[in-house]
């Protein structure tokens, strides 16, 4: 549950370097939780990981991770599918200053 995440990150902050989130299985995904979520990231230093792979064509990948590369530091992505999955993705990392690691 969204309380449940934010109570450990809060609690185990200090001790992490970044926490893990799939947005799309946590129940009620929404913004005031990306902002809840933000102040222990920022309190206690860590990074705001979305584990989502992403493994399309290029022109989808853009479309999908336009509001996810809004609030993660990091979001992974399989090159399976070639070099415009890394390009729609990095279109977006670029304007919202998020990393690209490509696993």
């Amino acid at each position: 549950t969204q309380v449940g995440i934010l109570n450990i990150a809060d609690k185990i902050g200090s001790n992490i370097l970044g926490i893990k989130l799939h947005a799309d299985i946590i129940d009620d995904f929404d913004q005031d939780f990306i902002n809840k979520i933000k102040i222990p990231s920022i309190k206690h230093e860590f990074l705001i990981i979305e584990d989502r792979k992403f493994c399309d064509i290029g022109e989808t990948v853009k479309s999908q991770s336009a509001s996810i590369t809004e609030y993660a530091d990091l979001v992974t992505c399989h090159a399976i599918s070639g070099a415009s999955v890394i390009i729609g993705l990095m279109e977006n990392c670029i304007k919202n200053k998020c990393d690209l690691h490509i696993t």
